[in-house]
């Protein structure tokens, strides 16, 4: 019973090419490292006399966001209890949305609570766009993930750029900001991390598999070695059936003299 059940699932295992593994590995790192859109980001100061205008580096589209142009007035968190805070995961996060602003655009900080929180907070004032600075200096921009969030635009900048826009928030000025579909990247090109990626992937969708097929040659040796332990001891008792019948004839050909 377990040789009919083990046979058919080695059998199986190997039958599967390396190509299949490697392509679900492939597959699995995609997933990992999705397409994704650049934005192009331009922030004008306003001041009374002229403005000045500041323009950013590539930020990147969240996975889920319009990839669409949208325009509006900058604006970050008021403070909590008088005390700053940019994450917009508090549910008593609020912004001072001036009269007659159709158009506004939200500047969190990444942290503490999902991109999706962050964006359906700022959602619920109806807010036209959000962009999520990175919380840490050197650290590259990430495809956010936030199903549900609808047609709100969600890009992520660096937090060098973040903390230059902010310094003119915090004096109290007036920011415009304007974001524009750049480029659409494959996520083709090599590097460490993706490279770390896929070796991962592969492992994972390897593993099962060697461990099956450890577990299935192994029960087929258990189940040969007890076939020919079966048969060494058949053999044995017919050598000794056979020697008991040879006494016996030849005790019985004693008496018979």
């Amino acid at each position: 019973m377990i040789l009919k059940w083990i046979l058919p699932s080695w059998i199986f295992l190997s039958s599967i090419p390396v190509l299949d593994l490697l392509n679900c590995s492939a597959f699995l790192a995609s997933a990992v490292n999705p397409p994704y859109f650049t934005a192009l980001l331009n922030v004008t100061v306003i001041h009374p006399n002229s403005s000045v205008s500041i323009n950013l580096e590539h930020g990147r589209y969240g996975q889920e966001s319009p990839k669409r142009a949208v325009t509006g007035l900058l604006l970050e968190p008021l403070p909590i209890n008088g005390v700053t805070n940019r994450l917009g995961c508090d549910a008593r996060t609020r912004f001072h949305i001036p009269p007659n602003i159709t158009h506004w655009i939200a500047l969190l900080e990444r942290g503490n609570c999902t991109f999706r929180q962050k964006v359906l907070r700022a959602a619920s004032q109806n807010v036209s766009a959000v962009v999520i600075y990175n919380n840490e200096t050197h650290q590259d921009h990430v495809t956010m993930t936030h199903q549900g969030t609808g047609d709100i635009v969600t890009v992520m900048i660096s937090q060098q750029k973040a903390k230059e826009i902010l310094n003119y928030l915090e004096k109290n000025m007036t920011l415009l900001i304007s974001i524009k579909v750049g480029s659409h990247f494959e996520s083709k090109h090599f590097s460490h991390s993706s490279y770390f990626d896929r070796s991962s992937s592969l492992v994972f969708v390897a593993i099962p598999f060697i461990i099956l097929a450890l577990i299935s040659s192994a029960w087929i040796i258990f189940y040969f070695i007890q076939k020919i332990r079966h048969k060494f001891a058949h053999d044995q008792n017919q050598l000794i059936e056979m020697s008991k019948e040879e006494g016996e004839v030849s005790l019985y050909d004693e008496y018979s003299a």
